[in-house]
């Protein structure tokens, strides 16, 4: 089992429309999208401080690389070993740019597969709701 943590901000903690419509669950562990493509994940995922800082890393390793007369070799295993660091601490990264644009995480949930976790985590919500007479 996977696990997931739930965020989504305050205002849409009122209704399971409002769930529905804004509720973001981050899988814990390795992103593999974040390894292969950092680039293009961080902007599919609009995390520009971190993207700014990606590129300014990348940046500075191809100046040090070219300044120090390095071998190709050893530059794209600079590269790789910083595409490493995205990948394993990428999801981290989102959890902070989540934080950053007043998303909160409420919950944790497992599930096999996303769309396993999404059905148990508005399966309790629902249940919730239901309980607490708000409207669903």
């Amino acid at each position: 089992m996977k696990t997931y943590t739930v965020h989504y901000p305050p205002e849409s903690g009122v209704s399971m429309t409002g769930l529905a419509r804004d509720a973001i669950l981050v899988k814990d562990g390795f992103s593999w999208p974040a390894f292969l493509v950092p680039f293009f994940w961080l902007i599919y995922n609009r995390m520009w401080i971190v993207l700014a800082i990606y590129v300014a890393i990348e940046i500075a390793l191809a100046t040090v690389a070219a300044g120090l007369s390095m071998p190709d070799g050893l530059t794209m295993v600079a590269s790789l070993a910083v595409n490493f660091i995205i990948g394993f601490q990428g999801n981290d990264f989102l959890r902070w740019s989540l934080e950053r644009r007043r998303y909160r995480q409420h919950v944790v949930v497992a599930g096999a597969n996303l769309p396993d976790a999404e059905h148990r985590f508005f399966a309790n919500a629902e249940r919730d709701f239901a309980e607490a007479g708000a409207p669903v």
